[in-house]
């Protein structure tokens, strides 16, 4: 249709999500605004199924992004100005990571620990600050200082699964962008990772596609 549009934020949920199954196919609306609990805890399949039945606008196509389109939007950024190592090297400066400290007044916000290798349970607050050295995921959107040109959380918070998918059997779905429990060199925005077609977490959301 000559071009396409991403979600503005992740896509969430109005409830939060702390379990998935593999096999189930999950009941939770998703939507596209800010405020709300990140949509995780589903397989990349699973993913892609809320994209294309539960999301479609008119007569447009909804998907999860394909890897091309998630470069394609790095490239974008990088036209406006960000530059090559904020979207491929360190995405810190731009993203909700473990290795940056923030402060956040959001009347909405929502927010839960990351401890002992297990995500805590959802608070909501006004405010919340964050020290260099904690890990904590946020509801979508939460603060303008996670956006470029619009668009949230590209850097940090949840990995987003795509189509993409790699040569590898073993793993063959291909998630994207940074995470908020590692740091931004770790996992920059252009970030490429890899994993098995049942695999479900809270550290992976996705975001939708439209064209």
């Amino acid at each position: 249709n000559g071009g396409f549009y991403i979600g503005k934020y992740e896509t969430g949920t109005e409830t939060a999500r702390t379990s998935g199954d593999a096999s189930t196919a999950p009941k939770d609306t998703p939507v596209i605004k800010p405020n709300v609990y990140p949509y995780n805890c589903v397989t990349c399949s699973q993913a892609q199924t809320l994209a294309t039945s539960k999301m479609k606008s008119g007569d447009r196509t909804t998907s999860l992004m394909f890897g091309v389109q998630w470069d394609l939007t790095l490239k974008y950024l990088e036209t406006k100005g960000t530059s090559q190592a904020d979207l491929k090297t360190d995405s810190t400066s731009w993203g909700n990571y473990e290795n940056n400290a923030w402060i956040i007044k959001n009347a909405n916000l929502k927010y839960a620990v990351y401890s002992n290798s297990k995500l805590g349970s959802w608070t909501t607050a006004i405010e919340k600050s964050k020290t260099d050295n904690e890990r904590i995921l946020l509801s979508t959107g939460a603060d303008d200082s996670f956006s470029k040109m619009g668009i949230y959380d590209l850097a940090g918070n949840e990995r987003e699964w795509t189509l993409e998918y790699t040569s590898n059997t073993k793993y063959p779905c291909a998630n994207r962008g940074g995470i908020y429990n590692y740091s931004g060199s770790t996992y920059p925005a252009s970030y490429r990772h890899y994993n098995n077609t049942t695999i479900l977490s809270d550290l992976i959301g996705f975001r939708v596609a439209l064209y």
